[in-house]
């Protein structure tokens, strides 16, 4: 090849590479939804809880009583004349991050096409079509924070059934009253979470952008450039957990998949080999700014981080 770049104008390439830097964050971990339905606070209404119940017998709590009613635990005899039933729920704040699993390779496919040249370089627009497989996971153990609503019954003078203890509706039984005393209190760090967390994600990379290459000697030349960069990531989000509260397993998994298009750019350097008159081997990195792709999923929600990922590549291209 002549030190001025009269080459051919058009050149075709095709790219291995291989991306760092790329991150991904797991959001609204850990945490259990309600496991019962403890009704408003009122008379003649059902109250479910995760240690006892009370319920509208078959008299309709003739006079704010009920015989339809149960309990667990001893330790919920608050005092002599109450009881207290309760009801969690999971708050799910935790979150996580995770790098991806290396070695993460792709392909591009690039044409070149030359636009202009003078005694020291050329130029030229360069559109570029990639692709790239993406993996995250992490398994992890952590504490979230409980909110726990605690009902308490007045006795009414009776003495309670040792527990535990499950009235029936068409009764007779012991009377407490149906309407209860209801309080909140946030627990911190009372649940325990067990979860493994995925995002596998399949990236397609289209880029168009101006390529600028200054030869060193024959052989060898500097290549740098820089344009619009745009991708779809077609990603697929699943999770697993085992969450642990007082004598509460809640068991959670699933997997959902979500696809979305993301703008950005890139600007790239390297270097090309010119092998012979025909064949050019490039190695270079490229640098890109890309909107972060984002799925939820029952509650959860997995981000990519684009923003300050690196592709390395090497690839061979010929000229034509």
């Amino acid at each position: 090849m002549a030190a001025d770049l009269e080459t051919d104008k058009n050149r075709f390439s095709v790219r291995a590479h291989a991306v760092f830097g790329a991150k991904a964050e797991f959001k609204n971990l850990g945490g259990f939804p309600r496991q019962t339905d403890i009704g408003a606070v009122t008379n003649g209404a059902n109250h479910f809880y995760d240690d006892g119940f009370n319920r509208v017998d078959a008299s309709g709590n003739t006079n704010g009583l009920t015989w339809y009613w149960g309990y667990q635990n001893a330790s919920q005899l608050v005092d002599s004349d109450s009881i207290a039933m309760h009801s969690a729920v999971g708050s799910g704040g935790g979150g996580l991050e995770a790098e991806e699993d290396l070695p993460q390779w792709g392909l591009e496919f690039v044409y070149t096409r030359e636009l202009g040249s003078s005694g020291s370089y050329w130029w030229a627009v360069e559109l570029g079509v990639g692709w790239l497989d993406l993996s995250f996971s992490e398994n992890a153990t952590f504490t979230s924070d409980v909110t726990l609503t605690t009902d308490t019954y007045g006795l009414n003078g009776i003495v309670p059934p040792l527990a535990p203890y499950s009235g029936s509706l068409n009764g007779p039984g012991p009377l407490i009253g149906d309407l209860p005393s209801r309080s909140v209190a946030t627990l911190p760090g009372a649940a325990v979470t067990a979860g493994r967390y995925r995002l596998d994600a399949s990236v397609y990379t289209f880029r168009l952008g101006i390529l600028y290459e200054s030869p060193f000697n024959d052989w060898l030349g500097l290549q740098f450039g820089g344009g619009g960069l745009a991708a779809f990531v077609d990603g697929e989000f699943s999770f697993s957990e085992q969450v642990s509260y007082s004598s509460i397993p809640v068991t959670r998994s699933g997997a959902d998949s979500e696809s979305d298009f993301l703008g950005g750019a890139y600007a790239m350097a390297g270097l090309a080999f010119h092998l012979t008159e025909r064949v050019v081997a490039t190695v270079g990195a490229q640098y890109n700014f890309l909107s972060d792709f984002s799925q939820e999923f029952n509650g959860k929600e997995a981000t990519i981080d684009f923003k300050h990922s690196l592709f390395v590549s090497a690839g061979v291209g010929v000229k034509f």
